[in-house]
């Protein structure tokens, strides 16, 4: 799109008679600047790489660099012409794309811009890991209404569900999130028995005693963990989000060791206590509608086995005021039956 609300920076013309050859324009050149954003720059590479397709009025002239020989070809493959003379160039440093082409195919690339242009989509990601009693699950599966959204939503809103975690987070169209909330734990990644250990008498050691010690050690991140890449629609409707949310609980020691006796007789006993980490997790790819909270996963027993825990995602597009773009709901436009 053109530069300051649909003005150019800077307007020089080239006149026609001045360049000679097959190609030569039948008009003036005009030379234009237009504010871009810089996907759109990677977008034209991406594109041209994908089709590797060359255009025989879209070679490179004096002032084009690679990157601008990628926007001439995507544009000329797009239907704007490439006369003698014509070039396009990418001012990194400004943001803005220099065009000398004709006043005609300046109108036809104004277009294209102004489909092309558009500010990149961020969204929020929300997840909820919710958990429930067994007992309130088993009635909705053997009485109710079954296991769904609105059945869990309802459940909860009532009282009946206890909200675990809660992680969120916002990212662009396209680029990998990762929010967490842990605590590291250090912990044995091996344990071993070094085979001789200290006796009684002074100088002397107990080979082939039960001492248990730490090999390697490891850290494991306990809490809420959300990692995330979404994609938006052209239409900015539609999310296609792949995640792989994680909720660690707080680890339960538990002792390993054996007895032994040194060389006096006397029986001594160690031990080396070992996390054990109880885990809900998913990794999963869903499309959902801006806005929508939905059930994506559940049914993962607790560690006491008398509650169920169930994930929820909603995925919203925002402005870039950080703002959610509200969309007409298709559902609206419905025929209802006439009565």
């Amino acid at each position: 799109m053109p530069d300051d609300k649909g003005k150019t920076t800077g307007s020089n013309t080239l006149k026609a008679g001045a360049l000679q050859g097959r190609d030569a324009p039948k008009d003036e050149l005009v030379i234009r600047r237009y504010l871009v954003y810089y996907h759109v720059v990677e977008r034209a590479s991406s594109l041209t790489s994908e089709r590797n397709a060359g255009c025989t009025n879209a070679t490179s002239q004096g002032n084009d660099t690679p990157p601008c020989t990628d926007l001439k070809k995507l544009f000329c493959m797009l239907g704007v012409p490439w006369p003698s003379g014509s070039y396009v160039y990418y001012l990194s440093t400004i943001g803005r794309l220099e065009v000398c082409n004709t006043r005609e195919n300046q109108v036809l690339l104004e277009r294209l811009l102004v489909e092309m242009n558009v500010t990149p989509r961020q969204v929020q990601i929300d997840m909820q890991f919710v958990a429930f009693d067994l007992t309130n699950i088993n009635r909705l599966v053997t009485s109710g209404p079954g296991i769904n959204t609105a059945s869990l939503v309802s459940l909860w809103s009532s009282g009946r569900g206890e909200l675990l975690a809660a992680p969120t987070v916002v990212t662009k169209c396209g680029q990998e999130a990762l929010v967490k909330g842990v605590t590291e734990f250090v912990c044995p990644a091996t344990l071993a028995n070094p085979g001789a250990v200290p006796t009684n008498s002074p100088g002397t050691t107990a080979a082939g005693s039960g001492v248990v010690a730490p090999g390697d050690v490891q850290t494991r991140e306990v809490g809420a963990i959300l990692q995330a890449v979404p994609e938006v629609s052209a239409e900015g409707q539609l999310i296609n989000l792949t995640f792989c949310p994680q909720l660690v609980e707080d680890p339960v020691w538990e002792g390993y060791g054996s007895a032994g006796q040194d060389t006096s007789g006397k029986e001594h006993a160690t031990q080396m206590r070992q996390p054990s980490f109880h885990v809900y997790s998913t990794a999963t790819t869903v499309l959902l509608a801006s806005g929508r909270r939905v059930l994506v996963g559940g049914g993962m027993p607790s560690r006491d086995g008398k509650r169920l825990v169930y994930l929820f995602v909603t995925a919203t597009v925002l402005d870039i005021y950080g703002e959610a773009i509200k969309f007409r709901d298709d559902r609206e436009d419905a025929v209802q039956p006439v009565r």
